[in-house]
């Protein structure tokens, strides 16, 4: 199916994209160039104007894709105008598969078809890999079985030796949400045996380059194996309808960053934070190093985890998963028990490959009571949009919603994209900030509990990103939100520091105040005598009685039945 017969495909999506990074509409700027009308073309940039044009164009797009031949057309189209580095642009490709109307599966069977057609260039097979990872995700079931076909397959294998490609191995374990592909990619095509072949292949590549003095080093990627993490699952559509809302109001924000006219730090009111003016810049140099080698090892060194976790996760050959606490303190842990984030074994790294806005936070929090200066740092594998900084344990952290840290009162963080504090949900942004972060970068995250003010540094660089907060009872804890396909690595003083703070305390220094109190209340922790176990009556007079649905007691219950001296039924 060829795309020219849906020209509106093509100009409805450039449309929303332009008016989502606020870039010139191009219709609108398509009539300036006829007319060279100045004032109306000031009138159909306001705001309002544009979001209208933006909800057209999607309208438009979602008209094209009810019918069979329109979706074929606009996934044809995709894998040629997709930008796979931009996150706005997957964010909204994902919205559009979401809230179209379910494709039959000759429908799907068709796209796949048109996609292998496209795959001729690396830009439009990644492109193409991606929009199936999403398929397969969203019609995981019979549909994802007619998207599937043995060509695919062998695309997106040797995928995994020509290009050593990323998104062919999401593609892979997407597909492997469908039980009957999953137990196809094991039988008939080994894909333990490819994965770990590929595996093999990357450690000599990486060996062969000299990784940056800035990035982990080899052994400590082979030493952090990866451990458990439950396999995606589908997208949620309320999470959609989220993430659009937010990103309405988030395009907003992209104006501190595409704007040349670059505004100075913004004062939000009756939020109990106020930024910090400080706009000279640290004369501090970082080591350079040979860029093309930096980012040919940060692809490996994402691939290498990539694969470590998906033998030993989606396509393990052993029944039972090892599961194990790391020896450290100080690590990170999901906010959601239901998270889909990928950890290594000393859960320093995570990466997030779901198209969820999904969050983590450090084990140890900082005592606010305590003063003093605390930090920690984190390695950008990736260059998408993260959040990164410090929130109390009531922030609003919920995948589900597409909330991160900074976008309530209860926490800030440095936004690696646009390279501006958020705080209370308002951006602050500074005239001599680097425009975005870039993959291999280092944020440097510094507490001051003793001046009640936050500061953050790239590359050990100050630029003037800071915040000052109002303090709180409670403890704040390192805390890391993550878009689709971002990937970090976190340093909370478990190792030397690439660009240390002077005066500034380590967050493990905290962890070992933590534990001796803990343990100090345990140990004066005094008998409960006759109170119940599970009302706390003096003296016991509770009896529970079993609901008699034909099942034993659980041992539990029997146990706190005895505890009450009452017998069971």
């Amino acid at each position: 199916m060829n795309s020219v017969e849906y020209p509106g495909v093509q100009l409805s999506w450039r449309r929303v994209l332009a008016i989502a990074q606020n870039l010139p509409d191009p219709v609108v700027a398509k009539s300036i160039l006829s007319e060279d009308n100045e004032e109306e073309y000031e009138q159909e940039q306001t705001t309002f104007n544009r979001m209208q044009c933006m909800n057209k164009a999607l309208q438009n797009i979602y008209t094209i894709t009810s019918q069979d031949q329109g979706y074929i057309a606009f996934m044809a189209t995709m894998a040629v105008e997709l930008k796979h580095e931009c996150p706005i642009s997957i964010a909204f490709l994902k919205h559009v598969i979401d809230f179209s109307e379910i494709p039959t599966k000759q429908t799907l069977e068709q796209v796949t078809i048109a996609l292998l057609s496209k795959v001729s260039a690396k830009q439009t097979k990644i492109n193409a890999t991606i929009i199936w990872s999403m398929l397969a995700q969203k019609f995981a079931g019979s549909l994802a079985e007619s998207i599937w076909t043995d060509a695919l397959g062998d695309l997106l294998i040797q995928c995994l030796y020509d290009d050593s490609s990323i998104y062919s191995l999401l593609a892979i374990e997407s597909f492997a949400l469908t039980g009957s592909l999953k137990r196809l990619l094991q039988d008939q095509f080994g894909i333990a045996r490819v994965l770990q072949h590929a595996l093999d292949i990357v450690d000599q590549n990486i060996c062969s380059l000299q990784p940056s003095p800035l990035l982990p080093t080899f052994e400590s990627i082979k030493s952090a194996a990866t451990t458990d993490s439950p396999n995606l699952t589908l997208v949620s559509i309320k999470h959609h309808i989220r993430i659009y809302q937010e990103l309405k109001s988030a395009f907003k924000s992209c104006k501190f960053k595409l704007s040349k006219k670059r505004k100075l730090f913004r004062k939000p009111q009756g939020r109990g934070y106020k930024t910090l003016c400080n706009d000279t810049q640290d004369q501090t140099t970082v080591k350079t190093h040979e860029e093309k080698d930096t980012m040919a090892f940060l692809d490996l060194r994402k691939l290498h985890f990539c694969l470590n976790w998906s033998i030993n996760n989606t396509f393990s050959t052993t029944n039972t998963k090892g599961y194990s606490l790391p020896y450290q303190q100080t690590y990170l842990q999901p906010i959601d028990p239901n998270s889909h984030c990928k950890l290594s074994m000393d859960r320093l790294e995570v990466r997030n490959d779901t198209f969820f806005f999904e969050s983590v936070r450090a084990t140890t929090g900082i005592p606010t009571k305590k003063g003093g200066k605390w930090y920690y740092e984190v390695v950008l594998l990736t260059d998408g949009i993260m959040q990164i900084g410090w929130g109390t344990k009531k922030c609003l952290l919920s995948s589900q919603d597409g909330s991160g840290i900074g976008d309530d009162a209860h926490g800030f963080a440095f936004d690696t994209h646009r390279c501006g504090v958020w705080a209370a949900g308002e951006l602050h942004s500074s005239s001599s900030a680097p425009s975005e972060c870039k993959a291999g970068d280092v944020l440097g995250c510094l507490l001051d509990l003793d001046e009640n003010c936050c500061t953050f540094f790239v590359n050990g660089q100050d630029y003037g990103l800071g915040i000052v907060f109002t303090r709180s009872t409670m403890a704040l804890y390192p805390t890391i939100s993550l878009t689709g396909h971002q990937h970090v690595v976190a340093n909370f003083g478990h190792q030397a520091w690439y660009h240390g703070v002077d005066g500034a305390k380590a967050v493990t220094d905290a962890a070992s105040r933590t534990a001796a109190k803990i343990k100090l209340e345990f140990t004066e922790t005094k008998d409960d005598g006759p109170l119940c176990n599970i009302c706390y009556s003096e003296p016991i007079n509770t009896k529970l009685l079993p609901l008699k649905h034909n099942w034993e007691i659980p041992a539990f219950v029997r146990h706190y039945l005895y505890e009450c001296n009452v017998q069971p039924s």
